[in-house]
């Protein structure tokens, strides 16, 4: 499978996980805990019940649902922290997001399944062969939605990230939303996330944005064997040239002047490194590249 974000990887043990498009060790998938099976939950099919544990995406939101869960981390020295990692081998199923979507146009089965259907019928005025490919995730891709509570979380795959996303903005209409905390990175001043987090026909909806092939787009994840391990944090004022198409891309990554690479591991930062400009920045440090949303550091973004 080439669309390894927003995969969906259903264990033996009732776990589904929704993977991360990140590099990664042969055998073994990086991947978000975010529903268990339960006796009473509110998402599921039939008599087959699942509780959420991911309140929050970001290093805050995955500690707290590995520690509800249970679930083992694996020490990954590539990335110098404890990874998520899903062994290939306990996998029942692995749902490829536009495979699911697909499924889903053929045969809809319920109010939220024909939103979507009109949602892709919008995006492809903008999205087509030559610059991308659309595919469902979350609780709609696992078949375990419920139409009164479930998001309509649409991924695309392109090298075009700002068509598509003109698109979608245009095609969608805005939520006021705008946080100074995400998931583990304090930002200053308040960031709009409106720019991904959309209604759509009375739906909450939500695009992400990633690369045909996991990290294609940026130099220092590009390779697994290659990744320098984060050894420590600095503070430093960095500028970011506007209009970096990369910035746009799971995970975020642009140039900063004079210097290296800067990542985000938080996706809702996209919009704030497209934009460019002067930042004081607390951030992971391996060499000249810095990083944001990274477990077991305290990160931070100032716009100056």
């Amino acid at each position: 499978m080439n669309h390894l974000h927003g995969a969906l990887g259903i264990t033996r043990e009732g776990v589904i996980y929704q993977h991360i498009g990140l590099p990664h060790p042969p055998g073994l998938l990086p991947g978000i805990p975010k529903y268990i099976t339960c006796s009473n939950g509110l998402w599921g099919r039939g008599s087959v019940r699942f509780c959420r544990y991911l309140r929050e995406y970001g290093p805050h939101g995955l500690e707290s649902a590995i520690k509800s869960t249970g679930i083992k981390t694996t020490y990954d020295p590539q990335y110098n922290a404890e990874m998520p990692y899903v062994e290939v081998t306990r996998l029942l199923k692995l749902v490829d997001p536009v495979k699911a979507l697909g499924d889903i146009l053929v045969k809809p089965e319920n109010i939220l399944h024909c939103k979507l259907i009109d949602l892709y019928g919008a995006m492809s005025r903008h999205v087509d062969k030559s610059n991308g490919e659309m595919g469902v995730t979350g609780s709609i891709a696992a078949g375990i939605e419920n139409v009164d509570i479930s998001d309509i979380d649409l991924i695309v795959y392109t090298l075009n990230p700002i068509e598509v996303l003109n698109g979608f903005i245009s095609e969608t209409k805005p939520r006021n939303l705008a946080k100074r905390w995400l998931g583990g990175v304090r930002v200053h001043p308040e960031v709009w996330i409106g720019w991904r987090r959309r209604t759509f026909n009375g739906a909450s909806v939500s695009i992400t944005l990633a690369p045909p092939a996991p990290s294609a787009h940026c130099k220092p994840l590009k390779n697994y064997w290659s990744i320098n391990p984060i050894n420590d944090t600095v503070v430093k004022v960095i500028n970011i040239e506007p209009g970096i198409q990369e910035s746009l891309l799971y995970p975020p990554c642009t140039r900063y002047e004079g210097g290296g690479y800067i990542v985000s591991y938080e996706y809702n930062l996209a919009w704030l490194l497209y934009k460019g400009g002067t930042f004081k920045v607390k951030a992971g440090r391996s060499g000249e590249d810095l990083y944001l949303g990274i477990r077991g550091y305290e990160t931070w973004i100032k716009a100056l």
